[in-house]
């Protein structure tokens, strides 16, 4: 992620799929993608500034304290238009697209069982709902970077410590996607995104299948001491 006069966050290149905020792979090709403070001003002033239109931007729909906001985005008829991201996203002949970060569960849920009860399928009408209501502001297509970086431990939705609560977390993790796949209208991507430099744990105990994912994404954020030599940063990376 690189950090562009403190403005925009912006990624300019992705292998195999989408970074953050994203840089979008479709058959090859690839969109820059921009996260800018989820303002369509600073986006516009970005777009003035490199001298290009880019028609991809990055949005996160990970603060929700209920429900019924997870279920109903905020950038979906924001009052605000400089922040209304549905709008942007639909105008007629631009072919836009929305990279949308979407936790598992808003924080009513933080200190409820929530890895038995989504793993058991006890929030799937939620994430009916929130689909419905995506297809229906006419952003069907977009990217859903779900749960992301979930081995971090810095997010309530990230996926627990022990190999149960990876099985767990991977199991709500497909009911999510699978109840959001069934809506009429849905052609979502679903991006399942880790955060580089923490926790190695074998991607093969948290990966929750070819099924459900669409696109594997890193976060890669430059902080940290990792070597003074390109040979030492990219062995610690790696």
């Amino acid at each position: 992620l690189s950090r562009i006069a403190a403005m925009v966050g912006v990624c300019l290149a992705g292998v195999a799929g989408a970074a953050s905020p994203a840089a979008a792979a479709s058959g090859g090709a690839k969109q820059d993608c921009d996260y800018t403070a989820h303002l369509i001003s600073r986006l516009d002033a970005f777009e003035s500034l490199v001298g290009r239109n880019l028609d991809c931007a990055s949005v996160y729909n990970d603060a929700s304290n209920t429900w019924s906001k997870w279920e109903n985005p905020w950038f979906i008829n924001y009052a605000d238009p400089d922040s209304d991201w549905s709008q942007w996203a639909t105008v007629p002949g631009a072919n836009r697209q929305l990279i949308i970060t979407q936790n598992l569960f808003p924080s009513s849920v933080n200190n409820d069982d929530w890895l038995h009860l989504g793993a058991a399928g006890a929030y799937t009408s939620h994430a009916v709902a929130l689909a419905q209501n995506l297809v229906a502001a006419g952003l069907g297509n977009s990217i859903i970077r779900l749960g992301h970086e979930a081995n971090g431990n810095w997010y309530p939705d990230s996926l627990g410590t022990t190999r149960a609560d990876y099985a767990l977390w991977d199991q709500f993790w497909r009911d999510t996607v699978l109840a959001m796949k069934s809506v009429p209208g849905a052609h979502f991507q679903f991006d399942w995104c880790i955060a580089a430099l923490w926790r190695p744990i074998p991607l093969a105990q948290i990966y929750p299948g070819n099924d459900v994912v669409d696109i594997i994404g890193v976060d890669t954020y430059d902080t940290g001491n990792l070597g003074n030599t390109a040979a030492a940063r990219w062995n610690y990376t790696y």
